[in-house]
């Protein structure tokens, strides 16, 4: 317990630098030269905001400014609304509405609800409407900035209300008003594939207030379902995020970083960026509960993109600790360390295994996903052909999802035990360094080239032991 007290506060300590650095007047200042009514813009801010407060949320200090701005309503300072309105003149004026009116939103019915933020969806079409037209002006589609900033800045926005104790938390009126927002600049999804369904005939009116209708209940529904809802997926996935996050700080800590540790610290990175995503196609899963088709299937379709995403990022992370257990072992054969070179090599196929699994898991949830690009990239030659492919593989990963599972969850507790081994029973670096250097007991052991290289290994060793 005392560890993770002192994980938390050196945690909290480096969040301090970052949120001083989120109210700064020349971050504010370098923010003022984005354009304020222009579509791309809108894009190249969000995409900005979203790499810039991404995590900030994991913080107590971190949600409690995201607290502070969004109950303080919008002004130039709160990089809160200004993010979600795009740093968009017409946006906050619309937002700011919302928020003086915030009183009146929780007694509002579903259809008045809609009409007071027709408007603002109506300008958040604006933007879809963009990335439509880059879509369809490149084979490559938009550019993944302006999808990724996007997904970054509603995954932690949205995990700063997702997240909260309180399964009520829509209750309070200011969270009226964010939720709002959000289903402003979501709802657009369902309607698109209700047109699709509809063969591209355009939506009445009673169907797309019943689409609105049934996103606010499925949100409403799961936030309220208690500890056995959709919330327990999303808490369970913030409790990953957390490890991941202590697990990057960890190697961010390490001074006198070598290549590996740089590489290490990229790998945790991506990582925590995998247990993340997850964490954001868990959030999509409240509204897969949906009675309305339309939202089902864009919750299904969206969430299995970003599970595949999840997927390759987690088995790309492993990857990199296969590279270097291999390299263990293959130095620990050589110095005829045969067991400790045993350890490494099991660790390392139990890695790639692992790997493996992660993306074939991936690609097996991926099927929703697959079948909308098809049918919107289906037509062209080489995309098709390869989405075809994809979806063939998601089908046959699909129907071995239960022995995978069976055999990854096996795995990853296997990776435990052989970190815990690693950690308690293998040699430690400043062991390591005794068997290698100058004085060493067995003069068979290797030595470091030069002095200064053998100094500058003690120095690492004794700072990582102490």
């Amino acid at each position: 317990r005392s560890e993770v007290d002192k994980a938390d506060a050196a945690k909290d300590a480096r969040a301090a630098d970052h949120l001083l650095w989120l109210q700064s007047k020349q971050l504010l200042d370098a923010l003022d030269v984005f354009d304020r009514d222009d579509k791309e813009q809108a894009l190249l801010f969000e995409d900005q905001m979203g790499k810039a407060i991404a995590g900030m949320n994991a913080t107590a200090a971190g949600e409690a400014l995201l607290e502070r701005w969004r109950a303080a309503g919008v002004s130039r300072e709160n990089l809160f609304w200004r993010s979600l309105a795009q740093n968009q003149d017409a946006i906050e004026d619309e937002v700011n509405q919302l928020f003086n009116n915030q009183g009146a939103l929780a007694s509002l019915d579903p259809s008045a609800s809609q009409n007071l933020i027709k408007r603002l969806a109506d300008f958040y079409d604006k933007s879809h409407a963009m990335m439509d037209s880059l879509a369809d002006a490149s084979t490559a589609g938009p550019p993944s900035s302006y999808l990724v900033g996007g997904a970054m800045l509603i995954n932690t926005l949205g995990n700063s209300l997702f997240q909260s104790k309180a399964a009520s938390i829509l209750d309070k009126p200011v969270n009226r008003v964010f939720a709002s927002v959000l289903h402003a600049r979501l709802g657009q999804f369902a309607q698109h594939f209700r047109l699709e369904m509809r063969d591209g005939r355009a939506l009445s009116r009673g169907t797309t207030a019943r689409i609105d209708r049934a996103t606010t209940r499925s949100i409403d529904e799961a936030l309220s379902a208690g500890k056995m809802g959709a919330m327990t997926e999303v808490r369970i996935g913030g409790v990953l995020v957390f490890l991941e996050i202590w697990n990057l700080y960890n190697k961010l800590t390490v001074l006198h970083k070598q290549s590996r540790e740089y590489v290490e610290a990229v790998a945790a990175l991506v990582a925590l960026t995998a247990a993340g995503v997850e964490l954001g196609a868990c959030a999509v899963s409240l509204a897969e509960r949906s009675g309305n088709a339309a939202v089902r299937q864009g919750a299904r379709a969206f969430g299995s993109g970003l599970r595949l995403t999840a997927g390759v990022l987690a088995g790309s992370a492993a990857a990199v600790g296969v590279r270097y257990d291999i390299q263990d072992w293959h130095e620990n054969y050589r110095l005829g360390r045969y067991s400790i070179a045993g350890f490494y090599l099991l660790r390392s196929v139990t890695q790639f295994g692992s790997a493996s699994l992660s993306v074939a898991i991936g690609l097996g949830h991926a099927g929703p996903f697959f079948e909308y690009l098809l049918k919107k990239y289906g037509t062209r030659p080489f995309l098709g052909r390869l989405l075809m492919a994809g979806s063939h593989l998601s089908a046959a990963m699909a129907v071995r999802m239960a022995p995978m599972l069976r055999v990854f969850f096996g795995l990853n507790l296997a990776i435990l035990a052989l970190v815990l081994i690693e950690i308690f029973v293998l040699p430690n670096d400043l062991e390591r360094f005794l068997d290698h250097c100058t004085f060493r007991k067995n003069r068979s052991n290797g030595i470091v080239d030069s002095e200064e290289k053998e100094i500058e290994r003690m120095q690492l060793a004794i700072q990582r032991e102490l």
